[in-house]
């Protein structure tokens, strides 16, 4: 009887030791495959923190190249710039810089801008004005055409004006009023009506049709 009683415990004792162990192995599995999870875990955290701050990282290089490039010049930063400030150029209220101002004759309709310089081209839309002479103060020397195709010829009629009639000049700086006290023929050559002058006076010079070698020559005085 008591050998039966021992080999019972030893069994069951074997049994427990077996169920033990086998939940022991269990546990430990689990814990291996949680393990496992939470290491997939982090390396996918840090394969994701890699690639986010290899695209910042890449989104910075791009950022700072477009940066330097604007900074150079070599991209064009009117990007950024409306169609209509880019189109600005053509509008109808644009003025060149060497604009200088505006002349008007009431007896012969002549109102008209004045540029800077004599040649051809400026002659061609504009009364020019002589580099060599004052823009204000002093002897104030313009010319235009008096006839010709293509071209303006704001002067045709100033070989009609005559003593007294009134010529008004205007700038950025201001107005002024001139009266007429000289009409006259000089030779092409007789550059003395743009000489300085002490007084304010306005010299308006054009060509005589069928006399190349001369000019018509208008003076007028500022009217004080």
């Amino acid at each position: 009887m008591k050998q039966e009683k021992l080999i019972k415990i030893i069994g069951i004792t074997l049994i427990v030791l077996t169920i033990a162990l086998l939940v022991t192995t269990l546990i430990i599995n689990i814990k291996l495959k949680n393990s496992k999870q939470d290491n997939n875990l982090a390396l996918n955290n840090i394969e994701q923190s890699n690639v986010i701050e290899g695209n910042n990282i890449a989104t910075n290089e791009v950022i700072n190249e477009a940066t330097n490039e604007v900074a150079n010049g070599n991209i064009d930063n009117n990007i950024v710039v409306n169609s209509e400030s880019v189109e600005g150029t053509e509008a109808t209220d644009y003025e060149p810089d060497n604009l200088i101002g505006t002349l008007q004759i009431p007896k012969i309709n002549v109102d008209a801008e004045i540029m800077e310089g004599t040649s051809d081209e400026v002659l061609a839309s504009y009364i020019g004005h002589f580099e060599n002479t004052s823009i204000w103060d002093g002897n104030v020397a313009l010319a235009s055409h008096n006839r010709g195709n293509n071209v303006v010829h704001y002067f045709q009629d100033i070989n009609q004006l005559v003593e007294g009639d009134e010529i008004i000049y205007t700038t950025k700086v201001g107005e002024r009023r001139y009266q007429v006290f000289s009409t006259k023929e000089i030779s092409s050559t007789d550059w003395s009506i743009t000489e300085e002058s002490t007084e304010n006076i306005i010299t308006l010079m054009t060509c005589i049709t069928g006399e190349p070698d001369l000019r018509y020559c208008v003076q007028a005085r500022e009217v004080i």
